[in-house]
């Protein structure tokens, strides 16, 4: 197969080297979006000035840095948020689709079904643990050395 590829002409291998990972790309977005369309479809999209959500993120960090965080959120969701329910958007940051909530069914969904998806440790703990105690909520799933020790 990969002599078959360099029997090709420069221009050929390069138009290969092109266009296959594009291809890719295209492919894996299409099936991205299908399988949102089919879990019912996007949250409003914060949209962005720069290419990879450059913006949002200059922002989001210099509203944490000016301990302002709240304030962002809340013009986060007021401004890009369905003017029926706010709370929750979506935006791509970096190559990645970041989904914001505060919406209390939303968080209620994820505690109730998907809490283990979300790993919690020792900075999560730090932060929260003024808020959040020693509980489940701060400390995650059990750890494998914490059965270990009990077995």
């Amino acid at each position: 197969m990969a002599s078959m590829f360099f029997n090709l002409s420069w221009t050929s291998q390069a138009a290969i080297c092109v266009l296959l990972p594009v291809a890719v790309y295209v492919f894996l977005l299409v099936r991205s979006e299908l399988k949102i369309r089919r879990l019912g479809g996007h949250a409003p999209v914060r949209r962005t000035r720069l290419p990879f959500g450059i913006d949002y993120i200059r922002d989001l960090v210099k509203y944490a840095e000016a301990d302002m965080s709240l304030e962002f959120w809340d013009k986060n969701f007021r401004q890009f948020g369905n003017s029926n329910n706010p709370y929750t958007t979506e935006v791509t940051a970096g190559t990645m689709r970041v989904i914001t909530t505060a919406d209390p069914e939303n968080i209620k969904a994820i505690l109730a079904t998907q809490f283990n998806d979300f790993g919690k440790g020792d900075h999560f703990n730090k932060v929260w643990h003024e808020f959040l105690g020693d509980s489940e909520y701060s400390v995650g799933p059990i750890h494998d050395n914490y059965t270990d020790e009990r077995n």
